[in-house]
């Protein structure tokens, strides 16, 4: 703190990456009994990888570059950048079943369930912080200066890293699925689904630090999130079929007026559209539209406190709207 000036105008910026997937290998079986009855169970084997970087910089900018006299303030820093690097991997398992019903033609009803899964995870953490400073004095501290009268420090922290016995086991919600499909003179197609994710039972049944649960924290933070999606299919001309389609999901985040580290997805809706033309028995054209929307919870990059002062940034709320466009030109063989 007493190496910023106080005309200093101090620019804050950040940037969160994340990178990662998550593999499944499923070991499936399933029955058809008379085109009337339909079941299948699923035992999915998950593969995760996961990173996420997380980086927050700020620059400390006097008019004119005209720093305080050195009898003022001996140092002063340009800027200060610190990175958070947290790496995830392991597997998951869980299981799935889910069947059909048409009792008539026109009809289709469906349910599925699928477990939590199960995670075992290794958890790898390290952070980073460099800074560069300007002297304007007499160099009290005997810094080794360049010839501008600049000085760099760096420094890493020791890589945090939990792996065998030491892991961590989390749950994943489990989910609930139900939906129907209406046929009408073949030549419309009308579906509804509803799907229940109750991230209320995720749970962490092991962890490095012991007596670690988090148990009635996830029941506070966290509620079941509802799921909606409508749909329909027109046979227009025998050529031509038009789609639209909605999605909407709710929010799974109880407490959505709280600050968080990084923004945690509150809600998203889907509007769809699309044609596909059949010029002959191999060619086809489809056009596909999209439009996104996603809303978050407020972020706070930085925080800290010490020597009686604290700085923070100001807390930032985003929402994402995405439109996605995609035309296919497709051949049969």
């Amino acid at each position: 703190i007493d190496r910023i000036g106080p005309d200093a105008q101090i620019d804050q910026y950040n940037a969160v990456e994340m990178r990662g997937s998550i593999g499944e290998y499923a070991i499936t079986m399933g029955f058809n009994f008379v085109d009337i009855f339909y079941i299948g169970a699923t035992l999915g084997i998950q593969s995760v990888n996961y990173r996420r970087n997380v980086f927050y910089g700020e620059d400390y900018i006097y008019a004119n570059n005209s720093y305080p006299s050195g009898d003022e303030m001996p140092y002063q820093l340009e800027y200060m950048n610190y990175l958070q690097s947290t790496r995830i991997s392991g597997t998951g398992v869980n299981f799935k079943i889910g069947m059909t019903i048409r009792p008539v033609s026109w009809l289709r009803i469906g349910a599925a369930y699928h477990t939590r899964t199960a995670y075992n995870l290794t958890l790898n953490y390290y952070a980073d912080m460099w800074s560069r400073t300007y002297s304007a004095g007499s160099n009290p501290d005997g810094y080794d200066l360049d010839s501008q009268g600049y000085t760099s420090d760096y420094v890493q922290s020791p890589e945090w890293e939990d792996t065998g016995e030491y892991a961590w086991r989390v749950s994943s919600p489990s989910r609930l699925m139900v939906g129907a499909a209406v046929t009408i003179a073949q030549s419309l197609i009308i579906s509804a689904d509803y799907e229940a994710a109750f991230y209320k039972d995720m749970r962490l049944r092991r962890s490095p630090i012991s007596g670690l649960d988090y148990t009635s924290t996830i029941n506070d933070y966290f509620r079941h999130s509802n799921t909606i999606r409508l749909g329909a299919e027109f046979r227009a001309l025998p050529f031509l079929d038009l789609r639209a389609g909605y999605i909407y999901t709710g929010d799974a985040v109880k407490q959505t007026n709280l600050l968080y580290t990084h923004p945690l997805t509150k809600s998203q809706s889907y509007i769809t559209a699309g044609l596909g033309i059949r010029f002959n028995a191999i060619t086809y054209l489809d056009l596909a539209y999209q439009y996104n929307n996603t809303k978050y919870t407020a972020q706070q990059a930085f925080y800290a406190t010490g020597g009686g002062v604290g700085i923070e940034t100001t807390p930032v709320t985003t929402n994402l709207n995405k439109h996605i466009a995609v035309l296919t030109l497709g051949f049969r063989f």
